[in-house]
């Protein structure tokens, strides 16, 4: 009887020590399980490729320096800004950001928006409203397309990376459809490209067209005194600081 209750006792001791080994095994992290796990969890913008994929890059048209001839006979405005203009120094005129767009020229009527534009026509109000729905990020991708594709076709295009402008303050409030988050186009002319120098006082007044803005800082959470603060010490004082002690925003803030 005692020898029965002891064989008992030892089964189930081992049973019990077999069933905790299987726990633990099976809790045991191996090599799989940890792929798995990683495939299970949701990838962050940082993990990830990209949560936003650029477009191919726009291809060079035949016979685009004849048609913008006739885009500047209604838009003589930009006619001075194009002079010197980086784009179209390298062949890249208004049809090839713009698309051909026919009825836009054929039918001249107000409203008649090129293939690809970034603002909207509002009809009750006949006029324009800038900017049209994703408006920030389609801009940023389209310029993307070229400035952020590792391997364009030439040597000097100015290159941003992708990934981390994705990370940055401006980046995200675009992958994310702001309307108010600063896209290419707010910094950057797109007709009239390479023109300007980039000065400290230009990168200054840039930043304050948004950043000085007190009804959009306040809107997203941002310091609505930002620009005053800075205009008030010796970095901001721009016309009496001396050249070698001036600053501007982007010597601390990565834009892109």
């Amino acid at each position: 009887m005692v020898a029965n209750r002891t064989v008992f006792v030892v089964i189930s001791t081992g049973m019990a020590c077999l069933g905790a080994l299987g726990v633990l095994l099976a809790e045991t992290p191996t090599p799989a399980k940890l792929e798995a796990k990683a495939a299970a969890k949701p990838a962050t913008k940082s993990e990830s490729e990209s949560e936003v994929k650029l477009p191919e890059p726009p291809a060079r048209i035949a016979g685009a320096a004849a048609q913008a001839k006739t885009c500047i006979e209604c838009h003589e405005e930009i006619a001075e800004l194009l002079k010197g203009d980086k784009h179209i120094a390298d062949d890249f005129h208004c049809v090839v950001c713009h698309g051909r767009s026919q009825a836009h020229v054929e039918l001249k009527v107000e409203g008649t928006l090129p293939d690809r534009a970034w603002r909207r026509w509002l009809e009750d109000e006949k006029r324009y409203q800038w900017r049209m729905k994703n408006a920030t990020l389609e801009i940023a991708k389209y310029c993307g397309s070229c400035h952020a594709r590792k391997g364009a076709d030439r040597d000097d295009t100015k290159r941003i990376n992708w990934e981390k402008y994705l990370d940055t303050g401006h980046g995200m409030g675009v992958s994310e459809g702001s309307q108010d988050a600063a896209t290419c186009t707010d910094c950057h002319n797109a007709h009239g490209a390479g023109r300007e120098a980039w000065t400290d006082n230009l990168v200054v007044q840039r930043c304050a067209i948004c950043h000085g803005d007190k009804e959009l800082a306040k809107r997203n959470n941002l310091d609505a005194n930002v620009m005053e603060e800075f205009k008030a010490n010796k970095h901001g004082d721009m016309p009496s600081t001396p050249a070698e002690k001036k600053t501007s925003c982007v010597k601390c803030h990565k834009t892109h």
